[in-house]
């Protein structure tokens, strides 16, 4: 299988108090910021609400825990292992990027 070659360490969206952006980081490194200024018209392109970045920005940090805990269950069900703990985890990183 293949293994995730992006930045190392928990992803983690960070929403700063009276900011248009949620940055997506780890402890040691900034990944990316996801704009939301909840405008209706930014040349041809609408922009997302405010509510709206925010659920992106913990979708992308969320992602890097959803392939792990994917990748864990597929390895165990291919074992035909006992995969209660990858569900758990997988239930876990599905809740943190809703």
């Amino acid at each position: 299988m293949k293994q995730f070659k992006g930045t190392q360490g928990e992803w983690k969206a960070v929403n700063l108090r009276n900011s248009d952006e949620t940055k997506i980081v780890t402890s040691t490194h900034r990944i990316a910021e996801v704009k939301h200024y909840g405008c209706k018209i930014s040349y041809t392109l609408l922009e997302p609400t405010k509510e709206e970045g925010k659920a992106n920005a913990k979708l992308i940090a969320a992602s890097k825990k959803l392939l792990k805990a994917l990748q864990g269950l597929l390895r165990d069900i291919d074992m035909r292992d006992d995969f209660y703990y990858d569900v758990a985890e997988a239930e876990e990183a599905i809740n943190e990027a809703l």
